[in-house]
This record gives C-alpha cells, structure tokens and sequence, in this order.
C-alpha cells in the first residue's frame, strides 16, 4: 500500500508548518502571516507605491544600465519571445494599433513634423543612400505601380493640374526665367545631338505640308 507523503515547509516569518507551497511564490508564508501582509499592502498601499516610485527615480541609471544589459544578453530569446507574440496576437496588435493612431492623430502629425524639421539632413543621406543601393528594385516598383494604376494617376493628374492651372503655369514661368541660360545651352546640346533626326523630320513635315503653303 502506497502512503501518500505531503512535503511541508516552515514558514519564513513564523515558523508555522505550511503544506504544499509552490517555490515559484518566493519564500513560504503560512494562512496567517500571508493574510497580515496582504492586509498591510492593502492599508499602505500609496505609501508603497510612493516608495517604489522614490526608489526608481534615485535608481534610474542604475536600472537602465542593468536593463540595457539584460536586454543585450537575452537578445535572441527576446527576439524570438516578440516573435511569437505578435504572431499569435497580430489581430489585436494590428486593432491596438489603429485604436491609439486614430485616437492620437494630431500629436502623431506634431511630432513627425518636429522629427523631420529636426533630422532633415540624416533623413535626406538616409534617402539617397536607399534609392541608391535599392535603384533597381525602386524602378521596378515604380514601373510596375504606373502600370496597374494608369488610368487612376491619369485621372488624377488631370484633376490636379486643372484645380492648380493658375500655380503650374506661375511656377514654370519663375522656373524657366530662373533657369534660362540653363536651357538654352541644353537646347543648342540637344539639337547639336539630334541635328540629323531633326533635319529628318523637317524635310518630312515639310513635304507633306507643301501644298498647303503654296496655296
């Protein structure tokens, strides 16, 4: 007959015998001792609180070090923990996110706004840097985007120029006073280069118009 053996353990204030503690609850309390420290918690609870919020302000360097050090040392383990909770949570995640974006809005756009205005240079390198080891992949993007969207970006270029006419045709003219000796150089470079396809297509234009100018 097998008898049934019920491990006991001493309590850690007390020294009463308590039955069947779990060791992953810290050090064993009996009903009693655990009972008067839940009740202590409960009467000091905001003395409690102030004092751990005390102790993490005179602590945070220390903390941070040893959070920055922990992190660095469970790297992987962290890596892989995100992982799987996003993986397994990613219709939440997904709602949380679009909760707090929409309900944070103007405070987003505020401080994307400071960010950009603050690290305009960093973001222009980080751009270029970009478009140029990704050329290749960004042209065929881009390529392909126009291509499945052809009447859409036509429909609205088309509404865009029409509602901005008055802007367009303002800035062409400021750009093209501004940049004048600019395009007149690469307008004599390119005749220069074109010289025989345009000889071509004026003795071609000219032949099909001549009636027309002798009339």
């Amino acid at each position: 007959m097998n008898t049934l053996v019920v491990e006991t353990y001493a309590c850690s204030r007390c020294g009463t015998e308590v039955e069947d503690w779990d060791p992953a609850l810290g050090k064993p309390l009996c009903q009693r001792c655990w009972d008067v420290l839940d009740n202590f918690e409960v009467a000091h609870r905001e003395a409690l609180a102030a004092s751990r919020r005390r102790y993490y302000e005179e602590h945070k360097a220390e903390r941070a070090a040893w959070q920055r050090r922990y992190n660095e040392e469970h790297k992987a383990e962290r890596a892989a923990w995100r992982r799987r909770y996003n993986e397994e949570h990613k219709a939440e995640i997904a709602a949380s996110r679009r909760r707090y974006n929409e309900e944070h809005k103007a405070e987003r756009a505020a401080w994307k706004r400071r960010y950009y205005e603050e690290h305009k240079a960093e973001i222009a390198a980080w751009k270029r840097r970009y478009y140029e080891e990704h050329k290749a992949e960004i042209a065929a993007w881009q390529r392909r985007y126009y291509e499945e969207h052809k009447a859409e970006i036509a429909a609205w270029q088309r509404r865009y120029y029409e509602e901005h006419k008055a802007e367009i045709a303002a800035s062409r003219r400021r750009y093209n006073e501004e940049h004048k000796a600019e395009r007149a150089a690469w307008k004599r470079r390119y005749n220069e280069e074109h010289k025989a396809e345009r000889a071509a297509w004026k003795r071609r234009y000219y032949e099909e118009h001549k009636y027309g100018r002798q009339n």
